[in-house]
């Protein structure tokens, strides 16, 4: 299934996005290093840093009832 991204919410140097059916934080960061602008993206769950290669796969949360 794919993410359901939310309206970003930007600073000056990053972006957050979240998923709104798993709660995934999508944090896109921007920097100036050497006259150059670096651009990374980073996955989170709470507060864990989701190491992975490409966008995770969205595992809805289930909701009770």
């Amino acid at each position: 299934m794919k993410h359901k991204w939310s309206l970003n919410s930007r600073t000056h140097d990053r972006t957050v996005r979240i998923c709104d059916r798993c709660t995934m934080r999508r944090v896109s960061r921007h920097e100036m290093e050497g006259g150059k602008m670096l651009h990374w993206v980073e996955f989170y769950k709470g507060t864990e840093r989701v190491k992975h290669h490409a966008t995770p796969i969205c595992e809805p949360v289930e909701v009770e009832a």
